[in-house]
């Protein structure tokens, strides 16, 4: 009995030292499993102000722009800040501030696609849409990393911390 449970501490050990690696599967797999609730939306004429408020209640990253119910444009925190930063009214209507005519990605599209947008084009949200064009989501990077960690709940869970800045160790198993 003893050896068993020694035997599974090595098997233990020796997992946790192999680190975690993305699959082909993983990154392979439809942009569905992380589109979990609607972006926020504003309509074209919507004050810069307005706009960053509705950011502030919501757990998006960006605000997505309508104009009779197309997209016509993307206004991220950053881009609202350096709007008014500027010197700019926040009275100012959002499309001053915006990324106009975002490029979108659809379900269907793969976490891959989506890692390559954030990379190549330096995109830091993208909005998805359905066969229509009507936005139903907003990724960002923070949402990836989420469908990506809880793959790994169990590792990070049991992942022992790091002492700061060169403290005792104080975890113990």
């Amino acid at each position: 009995m003893h050896e068993a449970v020694e035997e599974e501490f090595r098997i233990m050990e020796e997992a946790s030292k192999q680190g975690v690696v993305l699959s082909e599967d993983a990154l392979s797999s439809s942009l569905e499993l992380l589109c979990q609730h609607p972006p926020a939306l504003v309509s074209r004429g919507t004050r810069i102000r307005d706009a960053a408020r509705i950011l502030l209640a919501s757990r998006e990253d960006a605000v997505l722009v309508l104009d009779q119910g197309e997209l016509v444009g993307v206004a991220t925190a950053r881009d609202l800040l350096g709007y008014c930063v500027s010197g700019a009214s926040m009275d100012d209507a959002v499309e001053n501030a915006m990324t106009p005519k975002p490029m979108t990605l659809r379900m269907d599209d793969t976490l891959l696609t989506l890692l390559a947008q954030f990379y190549s084009a330096e995109y830091t949200v993208v909005p998805i849409v359905d066969e229509e064009g009507y936005p139903r989501h907003l990724l960002g990077m923070r949402d990836v990393l989420e469908g990506i960690l809880l793959d790994f709940d169990r590792v990070i869970r049991t992942t022992p911390p790091i002492p700061y800045r060169g403290e005792p160790e104080l975890w113990g198993g």
